[in-house]
């Protein structure tokens, strides 16, 4: 398997660069079945964004994986009439591949919500 080529090493400019960190940053993450870990934080978890660095993705010939940040909204129901309401965000990884039209094509998402169940 070829090494794989980070951002910061990559050629400037790299459109396939721009391309993977546009895709990740539009999944439809809440639809898919990569959700349900953050929707098992609270009553009610909203989605509200993904950010991707540039520097943190990686590339292997038709292959590419990378770091990003998942944005959330958690709510919390109580008995009374108020709910408790807070944000927070997780890190999880992401891989893909280009398509043959060459394309980013999301393959697997991971998100670590340990943190939120530690102390």
């Amino acid at each position: 398997m070829p090494a794989l080529k980070f951002a910061s090493t990559a050629t400037v400019g790299d459109r396939r660069i721009a391309d993977i960190v546009e895709t990740v940053q539009t999944y439809p993450l809440a639809k898919s079945p990569y959700w349900k870990p953050l929707a098992g934080l609270s009553s009610h978890t909203e989605f509200d964004g993904i950010e991707v660095d540039p520097a943190g993705v990686a590339i292997a010939d038709n292959r590419f994986d990378g770091l990003m940040n998942v944005y959330v909204g958690l709510e919390f129901a109580s008995k009374g009439s108020k709910s408790l309401i807070s944000s927070d965000a997780f890190v999880g990884t992401f891989k893909g591949h280009f398509s043959p039209a060459g394309k980013p094509e999301i393959d697997a998402i991971t998100i670590d919500t340990t943190p939120f169940y530690e102390d």
